[in-house]
């Protein structure tokens, strides 16, 4: 009798010489990364706080699974998504339910936002897991653009929306950070992956939910190199499969805005920046004080990328401790360029803006960022040095934005960047004339004000010309 395998890791392996399983490949998360303090090992038909029964799986993150389950109690459809055992995302779950508490379905934009249903703790091999439990909803907005062929604009992998059907998931998405807003609630990260379309599913007969259950399939099974039963782990893994055929466009509202994960109260401090890179405000590049207009920028950003098929602003995603200086660099000069310059007082925390403009705010060439590497700030745009690393009560310190960086001599790229008017008319969609291209652009930069003060709030936006049609 062979025994027991030893107790893995809390940590995803350093190496493949670390490795507890062979590899299929599904396109799932990794095998590797169930061990303590991680994922909770789910299979088909496991009941959940003696009520939910898992039947399929909708998807996954690096913090959690998410299942569509028959909830036995209400005799409904319910998704149940099963947090990770690692402390930090507990606790950022735990913000996540207190403001879900805050929110009330008498507000007429309640239903904008996907509800919470329950929450409860779930004991596992891996550690104490938070479950919450959502309505049901369908694919995220990237999901159903790879998925539906009215999207198809060329080759498979060229897509986009209809403008019609993006000014709807505009609206819907709109409508509901303004429900959060009106609750005194940043949502931190606002992109497409937290745009769910709705769903309609039908009354969970037996036969229903027989057609809904995903079995899984022999070729997936998990299987131990060293050939031993896994206590950590579940027996196979699944593919999510999303429930795009239930999506319809007669369905009113289209989207719902989902995940308050990395949320937060107007006047208070994030825990942590969760938001991609590229969707990031000037004020949270910089380590300003952070509010409702970061969810505003994010939108201005998304108008033109949902409708171009394009991003507005191409900056890596950033990781680490530190962020990457040159990076930030790079996505402030693409902002001041394609945008509008930045306020004086966002110059002065940027510690190497005199390395890429003159003291009038000029955009300096190859030679001048050459001999600007080793010369101090000078001029009123920039203001003293120790300005630079001033924050103000209730900012956010960057790591990746301090005094010391002005001693690197390595520079961000001199590449131009065109306005953003130029931009969209070069990729607008066919369909979209003068008249409805001036409304676009208008309603962009009233989203893309880099003084978050001067930015729009979603009720302004909301009365633009383009979502009156």
């Amino acid at each position: 009798m062979s025994s027991p395998p030893g107790t893995p890791p809390g940590h995803i392996p350093e190496d493949d010489s670390s490795y507890r399983f062979h590899q299929d490949g599904t396109a799932c998360e990794w095998c590797e990364a169930y061990f303590p303090g991680s994922y909770h090992p789910v299979h088909i038909e496991d009941v959940y706080h003696d009520r939910y029964r898992v039947i399929r799986k909708l998807g996954y993150g690096s913090f959690s699974t998410v299942w569509l389950a028959f909830d036995m109690h209400s005799s409904c459809y319910r998704a149940l998504k099963i947090l990770t055992a690692s402390a930090d995302q507990q606790a950022g779950c735990s913000t996540e339910l207190l403001l879900h508490s805050r929110l009330t379905g008498n507000n007429a934009y309640y239903r904008h936002i996907v509800s919470l249903i329950d929450s409860f703790n779930h004991s596992g091999p891996n550690g104490i897991h938070l479950c919450l439990v959502y309505e049901v909803m369908g694919p995220n907005v990237n999901t159903m653009l790879r998925l539906s062929p009215q999207c198809r604009i060329g080759e498979d992998w060229e897509r986009r929306f209809p403008t019609q059907w993006t000014r709807r998931i505009l609206r819907d998405a709109l409508l509901g950070l303004q429900f959060l807003h009106g609750e005194g609630i940043v949502h931190g990260d606002f992109h497409l992956g937290n745009i769910l379309f709705t769903t309609k599913l039908a009354c969970p007969t037996p036969d229903h939910i027989e057609g809904l259950l995903q079995y899984p399939d022999v070729h997936n099974m998990l299987r131990r190199i060293d050939g031993k039963i896994d206590l950590w782990a579940p027996k196979y893994l699944l593919e999510p499969k999303s429930l795009y055929n239930y999506t319809s466009l007669d369905l009113d509202p289209l989207v719902k805005v989902s995940d308050l994960g990395g949320a937060y109260l107007q006047g208070t401090k994030p825990t942590a920046i969760v938001m991609p890179a590229y969707l990031r405000a000037p004020e949270v590049v910089l380590g300003d004080r952070l509010g409702i207009g970061v969810d505003i920028w994010s939108f201005g950003c998304l108008v033109f990328e949902l409708l171009t098929s394009h991003p507005l602003f191409f900056v890596e995603n950033l990781s680490g401790e530190r962020y990457d200086e040159l990076t930030n660099d790079e996505h402030l000069i693409q902002i001041t360029e394609t945008i509008q310059p930045l306020p004086t007082s966002f110059f002065k925390r940027w510690p190497r803006a005199h390395m890429y403009f003159g003291p009038n705010g000029e955009r300096l060439g190859n030679d001048d960022l050459e001999r600007s590497s080793d010369v101090e700030p000078a001029g009123e745009l920039f203001g003293p040095e120790d300005a630079l690393s001033e924050l103000d009560e209730g900012g956010i310190s960057n790591p990746g934005i301090d005094a010391d960086s002005q001693s690197q001599v390595s520079l961000a790229s001199s590449r131009r960047f065109d306005s953003i008017e130029k931009r969209f008319r070069a990729v607008k969609p066919a369909d979209i004339d003068e008249r409805e291209e001036e409304e676009v652009i208008g309603l962009m930069r009233l989203a893309l004000h880099p003084d978050p003060a001067k930015r729009a709030s979603a009720a302004q936006l909301l009365q633009q010309p383009w979502f009156q049609q």
